[in-house]
């Protein structure tokens, strides 16, 4: 086996930690780490294909808590936003690609570390929040952060964030997959590498799930913040250099 392909199976399979022991955070580990392996571009095209699969398995686990509302606006919104967000995705080079993925990972880091959030949520903000999560799903698949700041500014539970997040991430890296296959942009070489990554990333699931009862929250939050900061300067000199 190519030692690229064991590099990405690696790294997709930490995210998938992350992401199930947090209920976010898969593209915001995965893709910066996966751009200096294989290039910003087919990072981009990897995370979707990945977190399709991956996002459905906590889709469905937590289909009771999704607030449909919410959800429908989201989606709606963020529809509109892919085909900006794909023409952004053409538009960058290799190296300014990798530079924004990372500038994105450090922004999400510092927001989710300080705490920030919006004084307040309602309609206009779902819409808004949506908009920014489609252009960042095919520009970047670094999409969670618009939606992670809209769901902690409604002061949802932990269950109904996970679900949420994860429903949000499931459609549209459907939708974001489609869109690549039909433009080329994903073919049988990325479908193959991520098939042989699938095991690698259960097992990754698997371990975050555990983490999830075994760490403090305050704890493990600690800990994603700090590799999310680390991961996004390292691709910003990536990029740089």
């Amino acid at each position: 086996m190519p030692l690229t392909t064991v590099a990405v199976a690696v790294v997709l399979g930490f995210a998938a930690a992350v992401q199930m022991a947090s209920g976010f955070g898969f593209a915001l580990v995965a893709v910066p780490l996966l751009a200096l392996v294989v290039g910003p571009h087919e990072a981009v095209v990897l995370a979707l294909l990945m977190g399709t699969a991956f996002n459905a398995w906590q889709a469905v686990e937590g289909r009771r808590d999704v607030e449909r509302p919410v959800l429908a606006r989201i989606l709606v919104a963020a529809g509109v936003g892919m085909p900006a967000g794909y023409l952004l995705y053409r538009a960058l080079g290799r190296d300014s690609l990798t530079v924004l993925v990372g500038v994105l990972v450090l922004a999400a880091a510092t927001s989710l570390w300080r705490g920030w959030s919006l004084p307040a949520a309602g309609r206009a903000t779902d819409l808004v929040a949506g908009l920014a999560t489609g252009v960042l799903t095919t520009a970047t698949a670094t999409n969670g952060p618009p939606v992670v700041t809209l769901l902690h500014a409604r002061g949802v539970g932990p269950e109904v964030f996970r679900a949420m997040t994860t429903t949000v991430f499931l459609v549209l890296d459907l939708l974001a997959v489609c869109l690549f296959v039909a433009t080329g942009d994903l073919g049988a070489a990325e479908v193959t590498t991520a098939a042989v990554a699938l095991p690698v990333v259960l097992v990754g699931g698997f371990l975050g799930y555990r983490a999830r009862r075994l760490l403090s929250p305050a704890a493990f939050r600690r800990v994603v913040l700090l590799l999310l900061a680390a991961t996004g300067v390292v691709a910003v000199l990536a990029g740089l250099t």
